[in-house]
Formats: C-alpha cells, sequence, structure tokens
C-alpha cells in the first residue's frame, strides 16, 4: 500500500489502504501472526495484501452497508482462510525467495532455444 501524501486528491483506495494498514496490527495479533509474517506472505505473491484492499475498498465505498463489526468479522474470516491456505506456514516463508521455482526473469531466458516447434500462421 502506498498511502504516501502526494498533494494530490485523495481517492477511494488511497483512503482503504490507509484503513487496511491501520487495522494490520489488531487483525494480525488476532490471528496469530507477526506483521513481518504478513508482509513475508505479501512478498511471495500470496493475495493477502490485495484481498484486504478490497475489502477495506469495500467498506469504504459504502460504510453504511457494513458496520465496523461486520468488517473485523470479514477480516477475521480472511485470515481464517489464509492461514488455512498455508500462506503464513513457517517453512514456506523461511525459505530463499532466491531458491523459489519461477524466480528467473523472463529476460533471463531470451535468446535461448528451446527447440519447440511453433504452429505454422
Amino acid at each position: 500500500f502506498d498511502v504516501r501524501d502526494s498533494g494530490a486528491d485523495v481517492s477511494a483506495t488511497s483512503i482503504a489502504a490507509a484503513s487496511a494498514i491501520a487495522a494490520l496490527p489488531k487483525l494480525c495479533a488476532r490471528g496469530g501472526i507477526t506483521e513481518d509474517q504478513f508482509w513475508a506472505a505479501a512478498a511471495r505473491l500470496r493475495p493477502v495484501e490485495l484481498q484486504l484492499l478490497e475489502l477495506h475498498e469495500r467498506f469504504t465505498a459504502e460504510p453504511e452497508k457494513m458496520s465496523q463489526g461486520e468488517l473485523r468479522s470479514q477480516e477475521d474470516s480472511l485470515m481464517a482462510k489464509w492461514k488455512e491456505q498455508g500462506f503464513f506456514d513457517k517453512t514456506e516463508l523461511s525459505v530463499e525467495r532466491s531458491n523459489l521455482f519461477g524466480r528467473r526473469l523472463t529476460s533471463d531466458a531470451q535468446g535461448s532455444d528451446i527447440r519447440v516447434v511453433g504452429p505454422p500462421f
């Protein structure tokens, strides 16, 4: 989330991002994880950051449709889903990023002949 003040008009997304960041410490405490674990999961391309932002965007867009209690309940549901899917698994989070499959950039493979015949167009 980039909620730095740029001097421009505040958009709904930046308001939602600020709301999500403010809620993060309590959400992590309720979920039994650290903020570092949350950010490590986000860095490993788990959808935790995006899903939390989307939830807060829905809340800030129409706050009359969702109370603070309902927002917290939905945050807790997200946390339970993330934990069930193993996003905060300590063994995975401790693996060095460079050792993960798929870390190579497309540019690393440029010029490599993979000897596959493409379809004729």
